[in-house]
């Protein structure tokens, strides 16, 4: 599975972590009613089977670099993806909010490390 797949489900569950609350605070109109029946014809347009209040649910993310062997997101965003610069061998997500780059040359010039980080709006 590629790493591109692999982040964009993980941003799925992320949404859908954060905006399934407010779609049982009522008002759903997308609610299961008690009598609903099962097996019914897929629908084709995702509009029509996803409440206004999970359609308001937006990612918003943007990337931070830093000439160091970390780099932190900025308040409120999560770190969802790392890079390190040739001279890395491999990184972790710290607490959330920090990418870490391990195993980096000593001795080379412009080792950097990159993060996207998100929230939702």
């Amino acid at each position: 599975m590629s790493y591109k797949l692999l982040l964009l489900l993980l941003l799925g569950v992320v949404t859908l972590a954060h905006c399934a609350p407010m779609a049982e605070e009522g008002g759903d109109e997308t609610a299961p009613e008690e009598n609903a029946i099962e097996d019914e014809e897929p629908v084709s347009d995702p509009k029509a089977i996803v409440g206004r209040k999970w359609r308001k649910c937006r990612l918003h993310c943007v990337q931070r670099r830093r000439f160091a062997y970390y780099v932190n997101c900025p308040r409120t965003y999560l770190a969802v993806s790392c890079s390190c610069a040739n001279g890395c061998g491999s990184w972790h997500i710290f607490r959330r909010t920090r990418c870490v780059c391990h195993r980096c040359k000593k001795n080379v010039l412009r080792n950097w490390t990159r993060a996207v980080c998100c929230k939702i709006v």
